[in-house]
């Protein structure tokens, strides 16, 4: 494949968020990545 293929695709990155009792900072966090990607919970 040539770089030309990949020009209207968005970069594929990974995200992971880890928390303990993070309440309302963990909604924040994940509102934030909305649209990001794909979601796995």
């Amino acid at each position: 494949m040539h770089a030309s293929q990949y020009e209207d695709e968005a970069p594929r990155i990974g995200i992971v968020a880890i928390g303990r009792n993070e309440g309302e900072r963990l909604v924040r966090c994940l509102a934030s990545l909305s649209g990001a990607g794909r979601s796995v919970v």
